[in-house]
């Protein structure tokens, strides 16, 4: 009995599995590359959350302070007031005070009160707080408040 032996020759290989790892790399490469510039896009977003939260706090700060001063409730008007404490925010704030009007306080309380409407005049202010990070992150608050 004759045996035959298969031989295939190495000349009839076409080299589709190098192709198809080929293509199969290229592929995980742009995958990979696609979620790195995701965590990058998303690391950056959250940085600027972090700098936008960072503003408002010292501009909650700043009115505040805004708030506890005499000086904010000035009805002849002043210019921007720049506040020098603003806490651990690594921000600069400064605020505007602005007389918008006056009323006798019967106008403003009900009656029946304790308060004597005939002595005492309240003025309505709007005091605008505006911080900002050392990263250029920027608030503005609006803020009314009656003085007696």
């Amino acid at each position: 009995m004759k045996k035959y032996i298969y031989n295939e020759s190495n000349n009839t290989q076409k080299g589709a599995a190098l192709i198809t790892s080929l293509i199969f790399m290229v592929v995980l490469t742009l995958l990979a590359l696609s979620s790195m510039n995701t965590s990058i896009l998303d690391e950056n977003m959250a940085a600027n959350a972090q700098e936008k939260n960072r503003a408002f706090q010292a501009a909650e700060t700043a009115l505040a302070v805004a708030l506890e001063n005499a000086n904010s409730f000035n009805t002849l008007g002043s210019g921007k007031t720049p506040i020098e404490d603003v806490g651990d925010y690594n921000a600069e704030a400064e605020y505007t005070s602005s007389f918008l009007n006056s009323k006798d306080a019967t106008a403003v309380f009900a009656s029946g009160s304790d308060i004597q409407g005939d002595s005492q005049t309240y003025n309505y202010f709007n005091i605008e707080v505006t911080a900002k990070t050392k990263s250029g992150a920027s608030t503005t608050i609006n803020a009314g408040a009656w003085h007696l």
